[in-house]
C-alpha cells in the first residue's frame, strides 16, 4: 500500500516543527510518517518513507548550534531539493517556527 503525499495546491504541503529545548527542526511532507534516514554534515537528517520510499522529510538536529539561521537560504535549497517543493515555501516554514 503506496502512502499519498499531502499536498496543497497541486504541491506536497510543507510542515515544520521546531523544539527549542533540543534545538532539532523537524520539515515534513504533510504529517510525519515513519521513515528510514541518511545523516549529511551540519546535523541534517534526510528521511525517507519505509512506505512507497518517497522523500518524507527533513530534521536538523542543531538548528541554532549550526547556524542555520543565518544559512536559511542553503538550508532551504537543500530541503526543497531532496522534498521536491519550492525553496521560498521552505524557507517560510523555517522562519514561522525558528
Amino acid at each position: 500500500m503506496a502512502l499519498s503525499v499531502p499536498s496543497v495546491g497541486g504541491s506536497a504541503a510543507v510542515i515544520a516543527q521546531f523544539d527549542t529545548e533540543s534545538d532539532v527542526l523537524y520539515l515534513s511532507l504533510g504529517e510525519a510518517v515513519a521513515s528510514y534516514s541518511e545523516e549529511r554534515p551540519n546535523g541534517v537528517i534526510l528521511r525517507w518513507a519505509y512506505d512507497g520510499g518517497w522523500p518524507s522529510g527533513v530534521t536538523v538536529i542543531g538548528f541554532r548550534g549550526h547556524q542555520w539561521r543565518v544559512k536559511a537560504k542553503e538550508l532551504s535549497d537543500l530541503a526543497a531539493a531532496h522534498l521536491g517543493v519550492n525553496w521560498e515555501e521552505v524557507k517560510a516554514e523555517i522562519r514561522r517556527v525558528t
